[in-house]
């Protein structure tokens, strides 16, 4: 599935359109974002302040939006559930 986002490309870049492929898992949730939160540390790592940021960079987080796809084990949400979710790191 492709994923439309804003990413930083480059330490201190601006956001720009990006798109990636993720496959959505047994335990995953795709989520349409309608509210996500930058903060200092989101714009921290955008600078690479600690030298450690993976570039392409899709900052962000606190997300609220709505389920669009559940993956097989979800159970007790479904789609169209208004959702939150917080802090988040794929390493």
């Amino acid at each position: 599935m492709k994923i439309a986002a804003y990413a930083v490309k480059q330490p201190g870049g601006k956001a720009e359109p990006f798109s990636y492929e993720r496959r959505i898992g047994k335990n995953d949730l795709l989520i349409k974002i309608s509210h996500c939160a930058i903060a200092t540390g989101d714009v921290q790592m955008i600078d690479d302040a600690w030298g450690d940021t993976k570039f392409p960079l899709v900052a962000g987080h606190e997300i609220i939006g709505t389920i669009e796809q559940t993956g097989s084990n979800v159970a007790g949400l479904k789609n169209g559930d208004r959702v939150g979710v917080g802090y988040q790191l794929e390493a």
